[in-house]
């Protein structure tokens, strides 16, 4: 989907203006590319913070999840 694209290039520039290495970058990417699998049937600006938590619920220590929501906060559609 173009929406999703659009995020993905924007999520990619984020990352790298903020130094991420390009392994931290380019696992972003690919959990992004997943969650905009796995919730296909929603454009990028209808995901909230509650979709990706509850996908990934009890599956990630604290501190990841809160560098994986930061960085969900820091790209938002808009």
């Amino acid at each position: 989907n173009e929406s999703a694209q659009d995020y993905l290039l924007k999520l990619a520039s984020f990352l790298e203006a903020k130094a991420y290495s390009p392994m931290t970058i380019r696992n972003y990417m690919a959990e992004m590319r997943y969650i905009f699998a796995y919730y296909n049937h929603l454009n990028p600006e209808q995901l909230t913070q509650d979709h990706n938590l509850s996908r990934v619920s009890g599956s990630l220590p604290t501190s990841t999840t809160s560098r994986r929501n930061t960085v969900w906060e820091g790209t938002s559609a808009g």
